[in-house]
């Protein structure tokens, strides 16, 4: 079970950094990461992601030691930067965080930020980032077991914490399929009225 195993013992914690400077992770190779909300200050050192309120989303990135991604310098030229998949990942997020509200298409953990924090340039620069990797190496085909389950545990520690889940973990939530069912359908439509007479029987 989750509960039995101790995410202190399995994993590593790197500094906290601002979602600005994270070229500081682009040599981890794979890892669970956590951010935040937009926050005055970097959380200390022996903070771990499941313990700090200010937590907003954990994901996963990576799937073995030797996933490196390879990213061209310039079209003209044939140089390459090389990075792992939590920097890529990462940057992906920044994107998306520093995009205007009103060109995102569709409702998503991005909107869930926005209605909350609001919009602003410099969110990016007070939003922290962690990753959390492994304390001792692992064989590659269990990287990604190992990696969603430390995501997992992570989620779970932190509601166990604070009471609730971070608020972009839309997969996770008890509502999860919410916002992306289509209620006309015959399923839907059978379900709704299973539900409308259930409860009828309690009056």
């Amino acid at each position: 079970m989750l509960n039995s195993i101790d995410i202190k013992d399995e994993c590593d914690v790197t500094a906290w950094c601002k979602m600005s400077d994270i070229i500081k992770l682009k040599n981890v190779p794979f890892g669970v990461y956590a951010f935040t909300q937009p926050e005055d200050r970097i959380p200390s050192t022996n903070i771990w992601p499941h313990e700090h309120m200010g937590v907003t989303y954990f994901g996963v990135a990576g799937k073995s030691y030797d996933d490196v991604y390879y990213d061209k310098k310039d079209k003209d030229s044939d140089r390459h930067h090389k990075s792992g998949q939590i920097y890529q990942r990462l940057r992906s997020h920044r994107a998306e965080l520093g995009k205007e509200p009103s060109l995102v298409s569709k409702s998503t953990c991005y909107t869930k930020f926005f209605e909350e924090y609001g919009f602003a340039q410099n969110h990016l620069n007070r939003i922290n980032v962690c990753v959390l990797t492994p304390k001792t190496k692992l064989d590659n085909i269990n990287v990604r077991s190992w990696l969603f389950m430390i995501e997992s545990l992570s989620i779970y520690l932190y509601s166990k914490n604070f009471g609730y889940q971070p608020l972009m973990q839309i997969a996770h939530s008890i509502d999860c399929r919410s916002g992306v069912i289509n209620e006309n359908t015959s399923n839907q439509q059978k379900i709704k009225e299973f539900r409308e007479n259930s409860l009828m029987g309690f009056f």
